[in-house]
């Protein structure tokens, strides 16, 4: 009894239903499917700002240099320089431009958000040779200033120039001066130069104008546009037109060289047209050549099957192919290319069509694509 217990307690495997895909697939892949990856950043510089008691904004020009700062502010300048410090490993791993500082201006007050920058974290995190657009969570600290003195207007027109350089320190606001409504009010603020970060700029927004949709400023209105899945994920992402979209930027972007050989050359345009002949579309052709090629860049000979298909797997997120490429089409026989596609289309239709049944053949499954308009 108590080993039946052991056995309906025990978890699922995750990766099983990996594995199985792996094994239905057998090699097939549509390169139109959105690979479905996430970048995510941590919490790390809220909780040390909080820690600190981030309490506001203080602002100037540096002297001798003209040049505006901004200084965050708190009540434990340790723990503000602990926050800085953070700002200067982004700094570190992604340039001066991987710290994303906003303002939103309003006529009363105005708000300030400090995040990474979306694109940067993804290539830290993905890669930067990864042809894929995973999705992008990522955190920032935003915090409403009651009070707004003609600086911030003059640091609005001044963000606007072609180069607007300003600098990023931490000040301190001894408790002991801090009103007992912690409403942010105009007080003496101890700035440190030390160890500032200097950056390209930052954007500064006024109410009611147009932000980028990765701002990280939320406001009321925004919520309808921000509610929306981005571009290639929800429903449109099963459109024909987009499946197509994406295959087309992925393929020639994975395998620039195979694509023009395939296109350009008098070998490859034969070899297309010869598969075209037995029913096949020309971007089936151009995807199946490119699958069956995926093998020339595996690391090694993996022994077991499934550990194959799960390295070729990761590297279709990964491949560049370089120009010094070489591919000679007349050396990949025709009925290869034909059954690779057979895998293609039935890779495509287990993810669009689950309903209906998935027969063997070659001419039913293409059948079947062009009814459902992605033939």
């Amino acid at each position: 009894m108590a080993k039946s217990k052991s056995k309906a307690r025990r978890k699922a495997d995750p990766s099983s239903e990996y594995r199985e895909a792996l094994r239905l697939d057998a090699g097939g892949y549509d390169w139109g499917i959105p690979h479905r990856e996430a970048a995510a950043a941590n919490m790390e510089l809220a909780r040390r700002l909080g820690a600190a008691g981030f309490a506001g904004c203080a602002y100037g020009h540096i002297q001798g240099l003209g040049e505006p700062f901004l200084a965050l502010t708190g009540t434990d300048l340790p723990g503000m320089k602990s926050a800085l410090s953070l700002l200067r490993e982004w700094v570190t791993l992604d340039g001066p431009s991987g710290i994303n500082i906003e303002m939103l201006v309003r006529e009363h007050n105005y708000t300030v958000s400090i995040s990474q920058r979306p694109q940067l974290l993804r290539w830290r995190l993905r890669g930067i040779d990864s042809v894929d657009q995973p999705m992008v969570f990522v955190t920032s600290l935003a915090k409403t200033l009651d009070t707004k003195s003609s600086f911030v207007d003059e640091l609005l027109a001044y963000s606007r120039k072609p180069v607007a350089p300003i600098w990023i320190m931490v000040g301190a606001v001894p408790q002991a001066l801090m009103r007992p409504d912690r409403v942010t009010h105009p007080q003496p603020v101890f700035c440190k130069m030390e160890d500032a970060i200097r950056l390209p700029g930052i954007g500064v927004y006024r109410k009611g104008e147009a932000r980028p949709r990765d701002s990280m400023i939320m406001e009321p209105e925004d919520r309808e546009e921000r509610s929306r899945p981005p571009v290639g994920f929800g429903d449109e992402a099963e459109t024909p037109s987009h499946v197509a979209e994406v295959r087309g930027r992925r393929l020639t972007s994975s395998f620039a060289k195979t694509i023009h050989v395939l296109r350009r050359s008098a070998q490859g345009q034969a070899l297309v047209a010869a598969v075209q002949a037995r029913g096949c579309a020309g971007w089936q052709v151009e995807q199946a050549v490119c699958n069956l090629r995926l093998i020339d860049h595996l690391p090694y000979e993996p022994k077991g099957k499934t550990k194959r298909l799960a390295l070729i797997d990761a590297l279709r997120s990964e491949i560049v192919e370089p120009a010094s490429a070489t591919f000679d089409p007349t050396n990949l026989p025709v009925e290869d290319i034909l059954e690779q596609v057979r895998l293609d289309c039935g890779f495509l239709l287990r993810r669009i069509d689950e309903e209906h049944s998935l027969g063997d053949d070659l001419n039913a499954r293409l059948g079947r694509l062009g009814a459902l308009g992605y033939g």
